[in-house]
């Protein structure tokens, strides 16, 4: 979770969670929820919920899970909100991240989810298990009370090779 005080609330919830934006923390948090790691530390699962288009580092994010994920049962649970808009909080600020992923920010659901799905996912190492649109209401801003957008849901397993560019810097959709 890259939210702080999401991750306060997760937390409290009895969830254990991960800060941060990659897999530093993970024997440690493990260890302190009583979570026993596969070989490797490898894990079941893990559920990333709406926390690419605040991630400064997503493809790295999804090439270190995909790499911590149980050989042939660990699955990833992934939600993206659609149309992909990121950016990273700084203090007060909002900044781009530093790695991005080729979608369209006008894009419909359908064409996001395909090229998320062909540009990022399947060249990373993904196996689609499914994918489901979901509707999401998040809280609004100064301008607006409620924002009602769509999930993209993936059940995803770790599969072939990553082929996917090693650069920081991922060429937006044409």
């Amino acid at each position: 979770e890259t939210s702080l005080s999401m991750a306060r609330s997760l937390r409290q919830r009895g969830f254990a969670t991960l800060t941060g934006e990659n897999l530093d923390g993970l024997g440690a948090a493990a260890a302190e929820a009583g979570i026993c790691l596969g070989p490797e530390g490898s894990v079941d699962c893990v559920a990333l919920l709406n926390v690419l288009d605040r991630c400064d580092v997503p493809v790295s994010l999804l090439r270190d899970l995909r790499r911590r994920l149980r050989p042939g049962t660990g699955r990833l649970l992934l939600t993206v909100v659609l149309p992909f808009r990121p950016f990273v909080e700084r203090g007060s600020g909002r900044v781009p991240p530093k790695e991005r992923l080729p979608l369209d920010p006008n894009a419909s659901w359908e064409a996001s989810v395909t090229v998320l799905w062909e540009k990022v996912l399947e060249p990373l190492g993904f196996e689609l298990d499914v994918v489901a649109r979901l509707p999401y209401l998040s809280e609004g801003d100064a301008t607006v009370p409620v924002y009602a957008l769509d999930d993209g849901v993936f059940v995803l397993r770790s599969g072939g090779e990553d082929v996917y560019p090693l650069t920081s810097q991922v060429p937006r959709a044409s």
